[in-house]
């Protein structure tokens, strides 16, 4: 699983915790390196973190808390074998939930909290692995290079008709807007934008058709 996180809370006093649970979401266990205690074994291990503005890498913690070096897409992995746990009866035996959770005092300190954007599950070939429908799924997008650093190539699988683009960077201000796009391939240029992530919203007739994530690199 990986997703894309931003947080902005108090240092140690608020966290962000990622569960998983093996038998339905009648108990939960926090998601770490360590190895779950089970005769059949079960494991998660955080892969290197990707900081959008920096551009660097960096092992995610075991808890979120303090300020992010805004936008970072985290991945984790779990390894299991059937059935994942021997202890409890379950059914799929091989099914796992995931669930994020922000975990605050009554403080109310003005902060954002824990943001959290584009969630992505993938499994190995011969698994199967399903989550909630994406509404947008069947609206291919395409931008290549992607990193980039002076201009780009947007291209959708569907005919766009009079749409506006619109580009919001990571503090949500508009930083590009244009309308009365036709075609399906749209040429982008960085204009002077400095580097860091952006996110590209393409609409039509207050409809709106497809998202996509760009990095601007120096």
């Amino acid at each position: 699983m990986e997703f894309w996180h931003k947080y902005d809370m108090d240092t140690l006093t608020d966290i962000g915790i990622i569960e998983a649970s093996y038998d339905g979401g009648n108990s939960w266990i926090v998601v770490n390196d360590t190895n779950e205690v089970s005769p059949w074994g079960s494991y998660f291990w955080w892969d290197s973190d990707y900081h959008a503005i920096s551009g660097n890498y960096s092992i995610h913690p075991l808890t979120t808390t303090g300020k992010s070096d805004g936008w970072i897409l985290s991945r984790f992995n779990w390894v299991w074998w059937i059935p994942v746990r021997a202890d409890t009866i379950i059914y799929p035996l091989d099914s796992l939930m995931i669930k994020f959770t922000f975990i605050s005092d009554s403080m109310d300190t003005g902060k954002d909290g824990w943001m959290i954007d584009d969630i992505l599950t993938a499994s190995a070939e011969w698994q199967l692995c399903s989550g909630t429908e994406d509404p947008l799924a069947e609206k291919k997008v395409s931008v290549y290079p992607n990193p980039f650093s002076l201009q780009t190539t947007l291209k959708t699988s569907f005919l766009l008709n009079n749409s506006i683009i619109t580009i919001y960077d990571s503090f949500g201000n508009q930083v590009y807007y244009t309308e009365g796009v036709t075609g399906n391939t749209i040429t982008l240029n960085r204009n002077g934008l400095p580097s860091g992530l952006y996110l590209l919203i393409i609409a039509e007739k207050d409809k709106l058709l497809a998202t996509k994530k760009l990095l601007i690199v120096n």
